[in-house]
């Protein structure tokens, strides 16, 4: 899948409850190329998200905390069946 589709389905489920690895609630809203999530230090800029797609698989968000804001978030959003499925 091209990243401009994740990016796309990333913006159509904002406002929906996601979960972290470890349980934890996260909801977003987009706002052009950036990402604000009601958990710690929340904005993530879209190019974040990009840097972790390209990562893909991942096994958990440490794959991808040295390279990007948020890694447990963009985990938590990337992984789940309504963007990715991986």
């Amino acid at each position: 899948m091209e990243f401009e589709e994740v990016w796309n389905k990333i913006t159509k489920h904002q406002n929906e409850i996601f979960h972290t690895k470890r349980g934890l609630e996260l909801k977003y809203t987009v706002n052009g190329d950036r990402l604000y999530h009601n958990r710690t230090n929340p904005e993530i800029p879209k190019s974040h998200f990009l840097k972790a797609y390209k990562k893909f698989p991942l096994k958990g968000p440490g794959d991808i905390s040295d390279i990007v804001v948020g890694s447990a978030y963009i985990y938590a959003i990337l992984t789940d069946d309504r963007i990715t499925g991986i």
